[in-house]
């Protein structure tokens, strides 16, 4: 039958895991963390990071007693959200991390001892730093985080020196930060959270978004002649 040749498509094989992620900025070296914050503050409760693939599902526990899995930040890095704490939400709390194909679970080393006590009047601060930055894909929903706290329970107002509209019907204020749904390529800049409650000094956190792109080809290569062994250049231009 003569020569021939077989083709496929290619693929890529992902394998189904799950791991403590101990890379820079891991949670896991601490065992144990203690909060102290005042009433009606909002707060992320999050243990750490882990490798997994799919994205891990994530339980939180206050006291050894699973809670109801109600306010959990999107992707991978799950939070749990306390909106307005007092006194009930007191407590030490841990987090699993369950793998959903295998159900192999994953209890994370670190603990939060939660007190929630009437404090002095104090000006805003960061429990934890938030990420300074983020990354989506046109069409995805990104949160930028910036859960502060203080007595009274600051305020916050977002603005931008490069995003030209940070305000619009495809963004919402959270307590703990500005969600973007349906994110474009022109969401993409610095943002800014200045957190205020009246008692001097407030705080301001930059966070950097990148929206990623496909790459592409703006200008190929032009249709050029030339003798072999003699040197060419082709100039190409892409974006993305």
């Amino acid at each position: 039958y003569g020569p021939g040749a077989l083709a496929s498509t290619p693929a890529r094989l992902a394998l189904v895991s799950i791991a403590l992620d101990v890379g820079q900025g891991s949670m896991g070296a601490r065992s144990s963390i203690r909060w102290s914050v005042a009433p009606k503050n909002c707060l992320l409760i999050r243990c750490g990071s882990v490798i997994s693939n799919p994205p891990a599902i994530w339980s939180f526990y206050r006291n050894g007693k699973k809670l109801p899995q109600s306010e959990l930040l999107p992707g991978a890095a799950g939070a749990l959200v306390l909106d307005t704490v007092t006194a009930k939400d007191a407590g030490n709390y841990s987090c699993v991390a369950t793998n959903s194909i295998t159900g192999d679970e994953l209890r994370l080393p670190q603990t939060i001892e939660l007190r929630v006590d009437y404090t002095d009047r104090t000006p805003p601060y960061f429990l934890q730093r938030p990420p300074t930055e983020y990354s989506a894909r046109p069409g995805e929903t990104v949160v930028l985080e910036c859960p502060g706290v203080g007595s009274p329970r600051p305020r916050v107002i977002w603005s931008s020196p490069n995003v030209v509209e940070i305000y619009n019907n495809r963004s919402t204020i959270l307590s703990y930060g500005l969600q973007i749904t349906d994110v474009r390529p022109e969401d993409q800049g610095s943002y800014i959270c200045m957190l205020d409650n009246g008692i001097a000094p407030p705080i301001d956190h930059t966070i950097k978004l990148s929206v990623l792109q496909r790459p592409t080809i703006l200008r190929g290569p032009a249709a050029t002649l030339t003798n072999e062994s003699n040197p060419l250049l082709l100039d190409c231009s892409a974006s993305g």
